[in-house]
């Protein structure tokens, strides 16, 4: 009876030290370095797809929200949202009032504010109290907000409507409540932006197919930045379709879609593609980064891209040494519930505290910025800067040979 006693209580012992350091969650699972799973994945009948998937991931403190699109029966998007606390890999549904589709949305440090598809509603929603407030846009029915931003400490919000082209309302939210339509000129026409930031007291504003535009409250009109070039193989195309935007190291950054690239911006409609290009052994035009940038990302003094038909994200190191771009490998961590992990496509990214979120195709993942800082020392960096341009002029000169 004694051995057995004594036997209990060791096992007893045992079992409570493992509750304690795993906090009732193994991790026998977990990589030592790289990508985690955050418990997040769309459904197995999204995944045939494209387009689906998990579409957007944002942050209120140590909240996480995430963003799903589902497409029901008759073929249409259904964006579903779902939240937990950053380390919990168990997600909660968050529904709108009158479970309103969702379609973007926006935080700042204290709220999350959500855009409707196809009522024209922005919600304001406190996650301390789990309570909805309707910010009363009074927009027409049938609208879809495209994107909320901020300007100034004021939320603004570009909406359009697929019924009637002549009406895309940029809405900025003013002191005393009202909304005030500051697009009543329709510079947009009905193509609304898909993101809008503050850089050096202008609000700059990425549109689906119309470039870059600029506001500000001074002379309360809309400017258009000329296109920066692109140049690829076949000659020069278009590059008028901006996703992704980000403020690194006081500079302003535009990601590009249709295989537009990065680009920097340098004032007076100068700009600068900062993601290298280069010829491969076959003389086959490449790129440091996705070909279709849907989003940037900045986070402990690096900036992070990614889009459509890329496997890994990547980061440039900026000021730190060495610089130069370099990809986030996928090889690190695959979970094993993942079907491509981040293949394909990656929609968005968001730096909560000290680490990374991808929201992939397939997958919510995380990858600790810590990891990442010790993963690139001594790791080789793409070449940058000015050789981008001098390989565009020979290209756009016909020299498919330029070394």
């Amino acid at each position: 009876m004694k051995y057995t006693f004594w036997t209990l209580v060791i096992w007893a012992i045992l079992a409570f030290t493992s509750c304690i350091n795993g906090h009732g969650d193994s991790k026998e699972n977990e990589p030592a370095f790289g990508w985690r799973t955050t418990g997040l994945k769309p459904n197995a009948d999204e995944l045939n797809t494209i387009g689906t998937g998990i579409q957007k991931i944002t942050h209120v403190g140590n909240r996480l929200f995430a963003m799903d699109a589902r497409v029901t029966a008759t073929g249409k998007k259904n964006f579903q949202m779902f939240t937990t606390l950053q380390g919990d890999s168990t997600w909660d549904t968050l529904w709108l009032p009158n479970r309103v589709s969702p379609y973007c949305w926006y935080t700042d440090s204290i709220y999350l504010y959500v855009g409707t598809d196809l009522t024209g509603q922005v919600w304001r929603y406190d996650p301390k109290n789990n309570s909805w407030v309707d910010l009363l846009t009074n927009a027409d029915s049938l609208f879809r907000v495209y994107s909320i931003s901020e300007f100034k400490g004021h939320i603004i919000a570009s909406l359009s409507s697929g019924w009637d082209t002549t009406k895309s309302p940029v809405l900025i939210l003013q002191d005393n409540g009202k909304w005030l339509d500051i697009n009543s000129k329709q510079l947009f026409a009905a193509n609304a932006f898909h993101k809008g930031i503050e850089f050096n007291n202008v609000f700059y504003a990425s549109t689906y197919d119309q470039g870059v535009w600029y506001w500000t409250p001074t002379d309360s009109t809309w400017h258009q930045l000329s296109n920066p070039p692109r140049s690829d193989v076949g000659g020069t195309a278009i590059n008028a379709y901006p996703r992704g935007m980000a403020v690194f190291e006081n500079e302003l950054y535009i990601g590009y879609w249709n295989g537009g690239g990065i680009q920097k911006y340098l004032g007076n409609d100068s700009w600068l593609r900062v993601d290298s290009m280069f010829l491969d052994s076959l003389k086959n035009l490449k790129t440091t980064t996705a070909s279709d940038i849907y989003s940037l990302a900045t986070g402990g003094g690096h900036l992070f891209s990614a889009g459509y038909y890329s496997s890994n994200p990547t980061v440039y190191t900026g000021a730190t040494e060495p610089k130069g771009w370099r990809k986030i490998s996928r090889a690190t961590y695959c979970p094993a519930d993942s079907f491509q992990c981040l293949g394909t496509n990656v929609s968005d990214m968001d730096i909560v505290n000290d680490t990374l979120y991808a929201a992939a195709w397939d997958a919510l993942l995380k990858f600790p910025l810590s990891d990442l800082d010790s993963g690139i020392i001594g790791a080789p960096a793409y070449p940058v800067g000015s050789s981008t341009t001098s390989l565009a002029k020979k290209i756009k000169n016909g020299n498919a040979n330029a070394k």
